[in-house]
């Protein structure tokens, strides 16, 4: 049925339309990926991102699909958000499918709860977030407004394959919560402006979308792997604004876990019962139009920002930092990041042309440094180096 409402969205929205119908949008495109250290194509991909959107009496209607056909992965097909918005004077709905996006940094945001992110795919250089089943409401009153949601669908995204591919045995498959008030998770936003800077405080009550991981000695010799998933609830605050023409935010959470008795104590336990905090804090710029450089400083109070496992809980920094160089049609971009407490980098250098208005062609890649012991620099995370080049057709 899935796949039918998919193929019937796609022959739609490539179908030439009246003016007064949909309005349609999105990219048709093709990516190769070459891993070095493998010295292997492990990408080679058309893929197809369309949108299809139309005014209502009261409100909007929104569609996206999102789908490849890839000779190195399984083809894909996706109805990847589906919803409705509903205007009244003082409040605004969307119901159904959808992203929620709160937090003001660029790319790494400790206050955006909602939607669970994909931290493990080693071809993305971006997190990519899941769309879930949400009724959201929003209520304006002057410069403020109250945001609240309701989620009633799961978020569980499993054990992922990169962290399963480094155990020595594999863990069980956690079990979901069967009923659906026990999967029900809730959130409130409120958000001002105030002093001249945009605020947002947010308060989130769900579940953690990775699984705890622990080992249980049975013996001396032997041990069972674990695994649950737990509710965990997050609050912070973020905001920004600027400081003459310096653009300034920030944002802070604070995690607190449910606990679960086989972590306490456990020297063999993959996840903590510990609440812990993450920010971030950054800056950007323009110069003469052409030029744009940002600097962001990240923080985390227990292991890694980037991975929700692992023995390590000393805090640990990063700097992110982004410059990107506009020439007529041709556009240079770096993004690099570095963990500032073991010395290891990860840089993303890009390269586009614009050969027309909707036709884009890029070169790219994505290079690791550091020790072997280090976040970006371990033997798993080097063999992931890689180059890619692509062409994307705007409609």
């Amino acid at each position: 049925m899935m796949r039918t409402l998919c193929l019937g969205f796609l022959v739609l929205s490539l179908l030439p339309l009246p003016a007064s119908a949909l309005e349609v949008g999105g990219t048709l495109s093709y990516e190769a990926i070459y891993q070095l250290e493998k010295e292997e194509l492990v990408r080679s991909r058309f893929a197809l991102k369309t949108s299809l959107e139309e005014e209502l009496p009261v409100g909007r209607f929104y569609s996206s699909l999102w789908g490849w056909v890839d000779s190195k992965d399984e083809d894909h097909l996706e109805l990847d958000q589906l919803y409705v918005d509903i205007y009244t004077p003082s409040m605004d709905f969307r119901i159904g499918r959808q992203l929620v996006s709160w937090g003001t940094a660029d790319g790494f945001n400790p206050t955006d709860y909602v939607n669970p992110k994909d931290l493990f795919d080693p071809l993305e250089a971006e997190f990519r977030k899941t769309p879930l089943t949400i009724a959201q409401c929003t209520y304006y009153t002057g410069q403020s407004s109250i945001t609240g949601v309701l989620v009633p669908e799961f978020n569980g995204q499993g054990l992922p394959e990169q962290i399963g591919k480094l155990l020595p045995f594999p863990f069980p498959e956690p079990k979901e919560p069967g009923d659906w008030q026990d999967k029900v998770q809730y959130g409130l936003r409120a958000e001002t402006h105030l002093a001249g800077y945009d605020w947002q405080l947010s308060l989130y009550r769900g579940w953690d979308p990775y699984p705890a991981l622990w080992m249980v000695p049975i013996n001396e010799y032997a041990f069972r792997p674990e695994s649950s998933y737990r509710r965990i609830t997050k609050g912070g605050l973020a905001f920004a604004g600027t400081v003459g023409d310096v653009g300034l935010w920030g944002e802070g959470a604070r995690m607190w876990p449910e606990k679960i008795d086989g972590l306490e104590g456990n020297p063999l336990a993959l996840s903590s019962n510990d609440a812990y905090t993450q920010g971030i804090l950054g800056v950007d710029y323009t110069f003469f139009d052409d030029l744009y450089a940002s600097a962001q400083y990240l923080w985390s109070s227990r292991g890694s920002a980037l991975s929700p496992y692992g023995q390590d809980d000393k805090a640990q920094s990063y700097l992110i930092l982004q410059g990107r160089y506009t020439h007529w049609d041709h556009e240079l971009e770096l993004i690099g990041m570095t963990n500032i407490t073991d010395s290891s980098w990860v840089l993303n250098p890009k390269y586009s042309y614009r050969v027309r208005p909707a036709v884009k062609l890029y070169v790219g890649g994505r290079f690791f440094f550091g020790d072997g012991d280090s976040e970006f620099g371990q033997a798993m995370v080097k063999d992931e180096d890689l180059i890619k080049g692509g062409i994307e057709f705007s409609f």
